[in-house]
């Protein structure tokens, strides 16, 4: 038997330098952008040359916010675990274990976000995970092997830090309202001064004139705990020969509690119809005397299938080799909305409003990779990489808030950048409904990766070795990001991703020394 006991402590600091809006924030994509958008802003660094009044028509609302900028969030995140490996025979091993996860302030529990989120919230305690794994030898060359167990995600900063902004900015939120000059004149008049502001809030001194506040970023809930997945695997390794093998998995990753962003929780609904009645419409918001309150929901999931094969060959004969390729399905869900803390509205939905389930973002059918080395003889060496994909998902949107939701909501999908929950419902001009969700599959990726190397001794242990390197040899073109917004002319079209990988082909040269 081998058991193990073990534990961590991390003292994480952080300060956080974030002025949110301090400058102003105009949202104008209520409506296509205008033809002449050249001519609007002649000097894109000279704003005295915008002609900002024009974009009135198309803007939805104006934000901006006071207060400091600098914050801190420390947190200590404290583990144990415990692990024994057992060998009941010569040829079945087990392994046995259980790990205990607790975090402070992930959550920024002692502040409170009053009416929404209460101080002195207690921490999530109870992160006590099990994992089970085993090998069985059939023979001396194929073993079977599997585990499973449940994992706690680590959480960043930013699910804390928006809630103690919260507690040292104050943010004015504008919406809209027909005037000309709206996109320069949002207040339709000074500005209030800072020292006067808390008392003008509603929330504060509810009277005729009051303004409405908003957060400027998104407060965690007060049910808010860690994500977590039920992660298992099991395959079969079979040695063939004296230098290859071959290995078959089937790996489940089930993720959890996951954190679904920006829910207005300030919106109502309507059973009748199944849509929400128009954030403009304050007498119908659960908090009359608040504009937007942007939440995370800590309820979605995703569940993810994969059948992943390899062969490898080690060096013999002057060449080694392996290749990978994996059959996988990834689909995750999104909750319901709350209208109100807490409070997951009891009826159905319409889409894209209601709880949905389906092929995530990222989600890629096939995926393989070769790569292998030959020892060419008198110090050359050659070697290369081959790399398929087939088509990823990623996400659509119409654009613009067509049902008049606040402008914030789900942005569960990192190839759109922060859309609200109603960004792929289509305006009635363009035959109402929605978007279909992640809708747009990318073109497959093929990519060939090579390396001449030819080594060259010196004086005695000391050689150095040049290296020629083409990446991409073939220049074919690969696209990791598409046009999601159904209203553009370019929808579905590739667009630019700086990444390497999606880079033409490029050369470089190269030496290294050992001795």
């Amino acid at each position: 038997r081998d058991i193990r006991i073990g534990g961590e402590y991390v003292k994480y600091l952080m300060w956080h330098d974030w002025c949110n809006f301090l400058r102003g924030n105009l949202i104008a994509d209520n409506g296509p952008v205008p033809a002449n958008i050249e001519q609007l802003f002649p000097v894109w660094n000279d704003p005295s040359t915008w002609n900002l009044a024009a974009l009135s028509p198309i803007s939805r609302e104006f934000r901006t916010s006071f207060g400091p900028c600098n914050i801190r969030s420390p947190r200590d995140i404290f583990a144990v675990w415990f692990q024994d490996d057992w060998h009941p025979t010569s040829r079945l091993t087990l392994n046995v274990g259980v790990r205990y996860d607790v975090e402070t302030d992930t959550f920024a529990n002692e502040i409170g976000v009053e009416p929404f989120l209460p101080a002195n919230r207690p921490l999530d305690t109870d992160n006590i995970v099990p994992r089970l794994g085993f090998a069985y030898s059939l023979n001396d060359r194929t073993v079977i092997r599997g585990g499973a167990g449940k994992y706690y995600a680590w959480l960043i900063n930013q699910v804390a830090h928006p809630i103690r902004f919260a507690n040292t900015q104050r943010v004015l939120s504008a919406l809209y309202d027909g005037r000309p000059d709206f996109a320069v004149n949002p207040w339709n008049g000074p500005l209030p001064r800072a020292e006067d502001l808390e008392q003008a809030f509603c929330n504060v001194n509810f009277r005729p004139g009051c303004i409405r506040r908003a957060l400027g970023q998104t407060i965690a809930p007060p049910n808010a705990e860690n994500p977590y997945s039920y992660q298992a695997s099991i395959g079969v390794q079979r040695q063939i020969g004296d230098t290859m093998g071959v290995t078959v998995d089937y790996s489940y990753n089930g993720t959890r509690k996951d954190r679904v962003q920006n829910y207005n929780i300030n919106l109502s609904f309507n059973p009748a119809t199944g849509l929400n009645y128009p954030f403009t419409d304050i007498n119908s918001r659960p908090y009359p005397e608040w504009a937007a309150v942007p939440m995370d929901i800590f309820e979605g999931w995703g569940n993810y299938h994969g059948l992943e094969t390899s062969f490898t060959k080690r060096l013999s004969n002057r060449w080694q080799a392996a290749a990978t390729y994996s059959l996988s399905w990834y689909r995750d869900g999104d909750p319901q909305p709350w209208s109100g803390v807490m409070n997951p509205v009891p009826f159905p939905l319409l889409d894209p409003l209601g709880e949905s389930y389906g092929l995530a973002i990222t989600d890629q059918r096939h995926r393989a990779v070769f790569n292998g080395i030959w020892q060419m003889g008198y110090g050359f060496q050659l070697s290369g990489l081959y790399f398929f994909g087939s088509g990823q998902r990623f996400g659509t949107r119409y654009g613009g808030d067509a049902l008049n939701t606040g402008g914030i909501g789900n942005p569960n999908d990192p190839a759109l950048g922060n859309p609200s929950i109603s960004a792929r419902a289509r305006p009635a001009s363009a035959g109402g409904g929605a978007t279909p969700r992640n809708a747009i599959l990318g073109d497959p990726i093929h990519r060939v990766d090579m390396r001449l190397q030819k080594r060259f001794e010196l004086v005695g242990r000391t050689t150095i070795d040049g290296l020629f390197e083409v990446f991409n040899l073939f220049n074919h073109a690969n696209y990791g990001s598409y046009t999601g917004q159904e209203s553009s002319p370019q929808y579905g079209q590739p667009s630019f991703n700086p990444n390497v990988a999606y880079q033409p082909r490029m050369a470089q040269l190269g030496f290294r020394l050992a001795f």
